[in-house]
C-alpha cells in the first residue's frame, strides 16, 4: 500500500513539474532586454499575429490598440514560425500614439528580446494611426495566406514571411492580388513572375511577402501578396515619413509631392543648378521648406525657387511644362530668405529677404501676382533695414496674409504683421505669448493661416527640423488671437 502511495506521489510531482514547465513562459513578466522564452510549434498561418499579441500581453503591459510597423519571421516548410522581429506601435482609445515596442525572438537560444518604454525606442514624432496596419486586420489577412501550400510549390533554400507598412511596389512588378471572397491562388514561381497573379499599379498597398530571406538587391526571390485594404482612403502615401507637401533630393534629382510621398513630380534642374542651390543654402541636401510650393489640386501650380540669384521654375500643369520667372531685385546682399505660395491658380505671392549685418541691417521685399505668375508687382514689407529678418509669409486669401519676422535676441517668439490689402499696408499683431502651454519653449515662423469654420486659424512653428507647433485662433486676422493648443507634426527628414 505504501508503494502505491509512493508511486502516486511521483506521478503527482511529475504532473506539477510538467505544469511548471508549461506555465514557465506564462508566469514571468518580460524585462526589457533578453528573456528566456520558448515558442514551440507556432503555426503562423493558423495562429496569425493575434496569437503573438495574446502571448506578449501575458508578460508585459501593452496599449489597447496596436498597429504593426514591420514584421519578418523565418518559417519552416510546414509554416512553423522560427526566428522573428516584430515592431509595433501602441495607441490610446482616441488613437493617439503612446509608444513603440519591439519583440525579437531567437528560436535556437530560446530567447526573446523585448524593447519598450525603458529602452527609449519610442519616437517624439507623431505616428498617425492607420487602419491598414491595425493588428486585428493584419491578423485576418495573414491567416488568408497559403504559406505552407505555396512553399510546397517553391524551391527556395529557406523561407521567410514579412510585412512592412506603407509598402509601395514598383509599377508592373508581379504580385498576387486578393479577390473578393476568393482565396489567394497557389502558383509556381514561374507563374508568379509571369504576372499570372496580377501586377502592381505602383501605388502603396497592404503587402505580405513570402521570400527566401535574401535581399532582393542581392539576388533574393520573393512572392508578394496584395491584400484588400481595411480603409482605402488611408492607403495612399506615408504620413509618418513625409509631410503632405514635401520634397526629395538625391544627387541631381529633385522631386516634390503633394500626397505624403505617394506620387512625385520631377523639378527639371540641371546637376549644376542643384549643386549651386544646395551650396548657397548650406543645409546639406535640404532646402528651406518655404522655398517651394505645390498646389493641393492635381494639375495645379508648382513653383520652385533655386540658385544663388533667385530664379523661379514655374508649372501650371503638374510639371508637364515649365517656364522660368526672372526678377530684377534691388537687394544688395545675398537673398537667403525665400517664401513662395499661391492662393489659387491666379493669385500668388513671393517674399525675399537677406540676413542681417552690422551697419546695413537687412532687406526684404514682397512680390504679388494676379495672373498666374506672368506679371508681378512689388510691395514693401514692415520693419525694413532692422535686425528683424524675414522668417515666413502665408496668405489666407487673395487679400489677407501674415508675415513673421525674427524677434531678435531679446525674444523667444517672432514679430507678426498682418495685411488685408495684399501687402499695401501692414499692422502688427499682438499675441499673449504667456498663455501658451509650457511645452512650447519658443516659436520662430508662420507655418500656415487659413479661414475655416468662420474663424482664422494660425499655426506657428519653430523652423526647420522641429516638429513642435502652436495653434492660435481669432475672428479678425489683425487682432484677438488666442492660444488653442500645441501639437507635433511630421517634419522633413528624407533627403
Amino acid at each position: 500500500m505504501r508503494g502505491h502511495f509512493r508511486y502516486l506521489g511521483i506521478i503527482i510531482l511529475s504532473i506539477l513539474l510538467i505544469g511548471l514547465v508549461s506555465c514557465g513562459n506564462k508566469d514571468k513578466a518580460f524585462v526589457e532586454g533578453d528573456n528566456k522564452f520558448n515558442i514551440k510549434d507556432y503555426n503562423l498561418q493558423e495562429q496569425g499575429f493575434r496569437g503573438l499579441e495574446y502571448m506578449f500581453r501575458e508578460h508585459t503591459v501593452l496599449p489597447n490598440i496596436l498597429s504593426i510597423e514591420s514584421f519578418e519571421g523565418s518559417v519552416s516548410k510546414e509554416g512553423i514560425l522560427e526566428d522573428f522581429n516584430l515592431l509595433i506601435y501602441g495607441y490610446d482609445e482616441l488613437k493617439e500614439y503612446i509608444g513603440t515596442y519591439r519583440f525579437t525572438y531567437d528560436s535556437k537560444k530560446k530567447v526573446i528580446n523585448y524593447a519598450g518604454p525603458v529602452s527609449g525606442i519610442s519616437t517624439t514624432l507623431p505616428q498617425t494611426f492607420n487602419e491598414n496596419s491595425e493588428i486585428s486586420y493584419l491578423d485576418k489577412e495573414l491567416k488568408k495566406l497559403p504559406i505552407s501550400q505555396e512553399i510546397s510549390k517553391l524551391d527556395f533554400p529557406q523561407y521567410a514571411v514579412s510585412y512592412s507598412s506603407n509598402t509601395k511596389p514598383d509599377e508592373g512588378e508581379p504580385i498576387i492580388k486578393e479577390g473578393n471572397n476568393q482565396a489567394f491562388p497557389i502558383l509556381t514561381f514561374d507563374e508568379y513572375k509571369s504576372g499570372k497573379g496580377g501586377i502592381s499599379d505602383g501605388h502603396t498597398a497592404v503587402i505580405f511577402t513570402l521570400s527566401d530571406g535574401v535581399d532582393l538587391y542581392l539576388g533574393g526571390n520573393r512572392i508578394m501578396y496584395s491584400c484588400i485594404p481595411a480603409n482605402s482612403e488611408e492607403l495612399y502615401g506615408n504620413k509618418n515619413n513625409y509631410m503632405q507637401k514635401d520634397y526629395y533630393i538625391n544627387g541631381p534629382n529633385v522631386k516634390v509631392t503633394r500626397d505624403y510621398g505617394e506620387t512625385w513630380i520631377d523639378i527639371p534642374l540641371s546637376e549644376e543648378e542643384v549643386n549651386d542651390t544646395l551650396d548657397f543654402y548650406r543645409m546639406g541636401i535640404e532646402i528651406p521648406e518655404n522655398s517651394f510650393y505645390i498646389s493641393d489640386d492635381i494639375g495645379g501650380n508648382i513653383a520652385f525657387i533655386y540658385g544663388k540669384e533667385p530664379k523661379v521654375l514655374f508649372s501650371q500643369d503638374d510639371g508637364v511644362n515649365w517656364r522660368n520667372i526672372d526678377f530684377t531685385i534691388d537687394l544688395e546682399k545675398p537673398i537667403t530668405r525665400r517664401c513662395i505660395g499661391f492662393i489659387n491658380d491666379s493669385y500668388g505671392y513671393m517674399a525675399l529677404g537677406t540676413d542681417w549685418s552690422m551697419g546695413t541691417g537687412e532687406g526684404k521685399v514682397l512680390y504679388v501676382t494676379s495672373d498666374g505668375g506672368v506679371t508681378w508687382s512689388k510691395e514693401d514689407m514692415p520693419l525694413q533695414n532692422t535686425s528683424n529678418t524675414l522668417t515666413g509669409l502665408k496668405f489666407a486669401d487673395i487679400e489677407k496674409g501674415i508675415v513673421s519676422l525674427d524677434g531678435g535676441s531679446e525674444s523667444n517668439n517672432p514679430i507678426l504683421y498682418a495685411t488685408i490689402d495684399r501687402g499695401e499696408t501692414w499692422q502688427e499683431i499682438k499675441i499673449k505669448w504667456d498663455t501658451m502651454s509650457d511645452d512650447v519653449q519658443y516659436l520662430s515662423k508662420i507655418d500656415s493661416v487659413v479661414f475655416q469654420d468662420g474663424v482664422y486659424k494660425l499655426v506657428l512653428g519653430q523652423g526647420e527640423g522641429s516638429s513642435k507647433k502652436a495653434l492660435f485662433q481669432s475672428n479678425d486676422i489683425r487682432n484677438g488671437w488666442e492660444f488653442i493648443k500645441s501639437f507635433d507634426t511630421v517634419i522633413h527628414y528624407n533627403g
